[in-house]
């Protein structure tokens, strides 16, 4: 499910919105997460690398649309192969969405 994290400017000129993270945990060799145009191997990061890089379960991951960070929990994947369990983080902007600050009609 994405969680929405708002941002402080918007993407495009007078269009506000928000970014939004979302979360998809895959098994090793998924023929749905294998990266395409030539390249090999698994999209995404192993749960154990992301669990490296964060320092254990929490961590904050960057969007690449505005370069802010957003928190990321791995814990739902607590009972999960570390080894073979990947998980792919996706960023979506929202146009519309209000904006960290923004009044409210």
């Amino acid at each position: 499910m994405p969680v929405p994290s708002h941002t402080t400017r918007p993407l495009h000129e007078g269009m506000p919105g928000a970014v939004t993270v979302s979360v998809t945990a895959f098994q090793a060799g998924d023929p749905k997460f294998q990266r395409g145009g030539g390249q090999s191997g698994n999209r995404g990061m192993r749960l154990a690398d992301l669990r490296k890089q964060f320092g254990g379960d929490e961590g904050d991951v960057m969007d690449p649309h505005l370069g802010q960070k957003h928190h990321v929990s791995l814990k739902q994947w607590a009972n999960s192969d570390p080894g073979t369990t990947y998980l792919e983080i996706k960023f979506r902007f929202v146009p519309g969405a209000p904006m960290k600050g923004s009044q409210q009609p």
